[in-house]
C-alpha cells in the first residue's frame, strides 16, 4: 500500500504515541497521555491526518489515516485482542480487498503470523525470533502467491545497544537493506499504546527517542533526520523531518490526558 505517510507511521509515529508526560527517563510519571491526532504537512500544506483510539487498558484499537492525495483516501487499521491472539484488520475505508493478520502469543510475545486477503491470491507467514534479552532479534516473513505461484522470503535481522535497535539487515532474494538508527538517549521512547499493544510486540525494541535513521540498499542511502519540539511535561508536540538535507515534512501531535 503506497501511502504518502506509510515511513512516519513505520518509523515515527510507532515510536511516539504513549507517554507518562515525563521530562526524563529517570522522572517520575505525573499523568499518563495518549497521542489523538497527528497532522502532517509540507510547507504548509496537509498531507495527512492520524487519529488513534484505545481501550481501556491503553492498547490501540484503531487508527484512521485520512491521506489528502487528491482522492482523499481514508484508511483504516482495527485491532481485536484475545487470549494469545490479536486480529489486525487493515485496509483501505469500505473496501472488501483488506488485510486481516492473526498473530499467535506464547508467554506475551508474539511468534508468528498470518496474513489473508479474500481478494489477493496470496498467503503471508510471519516468525519471530528473540534475543537473551528478550528483544525481537530476527525475523522471516514469507509470501506465498498462489496464482503465479510464486515465493518471497524477507528477513530481518536486528543489532541492539543499551535497549535500543540500532541497525536493520533485511534481505530479499539477491537484494540486501540496511537501517541503521540514532537516537535522543534523554529521551524516552513513546509507543503507540500500551506496552502490549500490537505495535509494541511486532516492532523491534527502542527505548529513547528516535532522532535520526539512514537507509542504504541497491538504489542508493538515504537518510532522515528529526527535530522535536517539547512541552514543559516532555511531551512532545511537534517535529520537523529533513530527508536527504532537504526539508520534507513538519507533524503536529495532539494528546488525551488522564
Amino acid at each position: 500500500m503506497n501511502r504518502i505517510i506509510t515511513h512516519l507511521l513505520s518509523y515515527f509515529v510507532l515510536l511516539l504515541t504513549f507517554t507518562s508526560c515525563q521530562k526524563g527517563i529517570d522522572e517520575p510519571a505525573s499523568e499518563m497521555c495518549v497521542i489523538s491526532k497527528v497532522i502532517f504537512k509540507e510547507n504548509t500544506l496537509t498531507t495527512g491526518i492520524s487519529t488513534f483510539a484505545y481501550d481501556n487498558q491503553y492498547r490501540i484499537l484503531k487508527e484512521i489515516i485520512f491521506e489528502a492525495d487528491g482522492l482523499d483516501t481514508i484508511y483504516v487499521t482495527s485491532v481485536k485482542y484475545e487470549t494469545n491472539k490479536i486480529t489486525v484488520i487493515e485496509g483501505e475505508a469500505g473496501s472488501t480487498s483488506n488485510d486481516t493478520t492473526i498473530y499467535s502469543l506464547t508467554g506475551g510475545k508474539v511468534t508468528s503470523g498470518v496474513t489473508r486477503n479474500p481478494r489477493v491470491p496470496f498467503v503471508e507467514n510471519h516468525t519471530f525470533q528473540y534475543s537473551a534479552d528478550g528483544y525481537i532479534s530476527r525475523t522471516t516473513r514469507t509470501t506465498i502467491y498462489t496464482d503465479v505461484p510464486d515465493t518471497i522470503v524477507t528477513t530481518k535481522n536486528y543489532m541492539y545497544k543499551d535497549g535500543n535497535v540500532i541497525s536493520e539487515t533485511s534481505v530479499t532474494g539477491n537484494d540486501t537493506y540496511v537501517e541503521t538508527y540514532q537516537y535522543l538517549t534523554d529521551k524516552s521512547k513513546l509507543l503507540l499504546g500500551a506496552p502490549d499493544s500490537y505495535q509494541a510486540l511486532t516492532e523491534p525494541n527502542a527505548k529513547n527517542l528516535l532522532s535520526k535513521r539512514s537507509h542504504s540498499g541497491p538504489l542508493g542511502t538515504d537518510t532522515e533526520e528529526y527535530a522535536f519540539n517539547f512541552d514543559a511535561k516532555g511531551k512532545v508536540t511537534s517535529y520537523t523531518l529533513t530527508a536527504n538535507s532537504r526539508y520534507f515534512e513538519t507533524g503536529n501531535l495532539e494528546y488525551t490526558c488522564k
